[in-house]
């Protein structure tokens, strides 16, 4: 195995980055600099620390969840202008700001604090100078604190005062939606939203810049201290690279992570006729995971499975154009009005098939690929039944896991014929008939997605309680 490249730092200048994402100001679920890029590049700053405390690591599972919390707020501005009708998103923005703000004030705090204490445990295990000290080279010390806690307890009030200031603007809608004698004048409160937003924007901005002017000094303060990076990396180098299965084990969740939000893009959201999750995000996903997995599964379904994954992402974006094209010009009426629409929608259901065909075949690929890496990657024993018999117990893991994979593929097999039942009947249904249809074929789609990322969690649980008995 090659030797890794070590960053004399051990990549914590990414944090240095990630921190400046988060100092803007968020207008409900408007974030003008995404959070989840942020806490994306915090999470590789301290990939390396993570592998040598468990209080970093807690840390990097927490901010890898405000990272999915990133992805959800970010989804919803598409939800609210664009599936909302005006009437309604002034309340959604409350709901969905106070939401967000509950969600992200329960996870990042003891985000924050979990990576504190880690700093500090390896400071005080690795003779840290830097994390200990009271004031910066040349400052008089005013105050028994050190940098570290003083830096993280600001760090919380501005985070969480984050939070605080992009609902606050949005309460005007309680006063907007109430009735009463006076509400014409309760009326004109929201009228001044905008202001409020911005007043509260500029009390961030204020907030933030002081943050940065706090965090980014004791960073480079604490990447100056060399010493104690120094026995950082040689623990890294003795402690951590020497295990390659751990960096395997990682790559392999990594790929299917790849897979399960691939399969994601199958559920399909419109706005304003549009599909605003394209299929065709699944084949580059699935190549993505399998090029990661191609260096630590051994199976002869590669190429294969690459081939059809690129042929899908050619059939699905020419599906997508089509559509576009057809509801453009059917205008929500039936294709049989004009000839011209009818043809259009039968070579859209051409395509549809040709699609569906090779939606299963790289389903399929898929799901011998993640058979193999089940092979490897899971199955240890060590009840006094697995002492006589350990091949048995491992083969019947290995058999339980075969099964959820076939089951899931059984129903991604009906979800995508449903799929294409739909777009067949699609110009004749109407009324009662089509809803139906719909709800069905949205309730199958979703079931499928759930089914198959319930899936890889079992396995994920598997392959840790592997290398951690092994």
């Amino acid at each position: 195995m090659r030797k890794k490249r070590l960053s004399p730092t051990l990549g914590l200048g990414f944090m240095i980055a990630g921190v400046v994402f988060l100092v803007s100001p968020m207008l409900a679920v408007v974030d003008v600099l995404p959070d989840f890029i942020g806490y994306a590049l915090i999470m590789k700053g301290i990939y390396c620390l993570s592998d040598m405390d468990d209080r970093v690591s807690e840390a990097r599972g927490l901010f890898r969840r405000m990272v999915i919390l990133g992805l959800a707020r970010f989804a919803a501005i598409f939800f609210i202008f664009g599936m909302a009708s005006p009437t309604e998103r002034p309340t959604l923005q409350l709901l969905c700001a106070f939401a967000f703000a509950v969600l992200d004030c329960i996870t990042l705090i003891p985000a924050w604090k979990s990576l504190c204490n880690g700093f500090i445990y390896l400071g005080t295990r690795h003779d840290s100078t830097a994390i200990f000290d009271r004031c910066y080279p040349g400052r008089k010390i005013r105050s028994n604190k050190t940098l570290t806690e003083r830096t993280f307890s600001y760090t919380l009030f501005f985070l969480v005062a984050r939070e605080v200031m992009s609902v606050l603007p949005e309460l005007a809608v309680l006063n907007h939606e109430s009735g009463g004698a006076d509400a014409g004048n309760r009326t004109m409160v929201y009228e001044f939203i905008g202001l409020m937003r911005g007043m509260s924007a500029v009390l961030v901005l204020i907030l933030g810049i002081v943050w940065l002017a706090r965090i980014i000094p004791f960073l480079r303060h604490l990447m100056k201290d060399r010493p104690f990076f120094d026995k950082l990396c040689h623990k890294y180098e003795t402690e951590v690279l020497t295990r390659p299965e751990l960096f395997a084990r990682r790559s392999v969740k990594l790929a299917m992570v790849f897979l399960c939000v691939g399969l994601c893009f199958t559920l399909d959201f419109f706005l304003d006729d549009v599909c605003v999750t394209p299929d065709f995000m699944l084949g580059i996903l699935s190549i993505i995971g399998l090029l990661i997995l191609r260096k630590h599964v051994k199976t002869p379904f590669w190429k294969g499975a690459l081939a059809v994954a690129g042929a899908y992402i050619l059939l699905t974006a020419g599906e997508w154009i089509l559509q576009l094209g057809y509801f453009k010009m059917s205008d929500g009426g039936s294709a049989y009005r004009h000839a011209e629409v009818y043809e259009h929608w039968m070579t859209m259901n051409y395509v549809r098939g040709v699609t569906v065909l090779c939606g299963i075949l790289l389903l399929f690929m898929l799901v011998m690929v993640l058979m193999m890496a089940v092979n490897q990657y899971t199955g240890f024993s060590v009840t006094a039944y697995d002492s006589a018999h350990p091949n048995a117990r491992v083969a019947e893991l290995h058999k339980a896991l075969h099964s959820r994979l076939w089951v899931a593929f059984g129903l991604g097999v009906a979800a995508s014929l449903a799929s294409l039942v739909h777009m067949l009947v699609l110009p004749v249904m109407d009324g009662s008939l089509w809803e139906l249809w719909i709800f069905a074929d949205v309730v199958l789609s979703g079931v499928f997605v759930a089914f198959f990322i319930h899936t890889v969690s079992v396995i994920f649980e598997q392959i840790d309680y592997k290398y951690m008995l092994s």
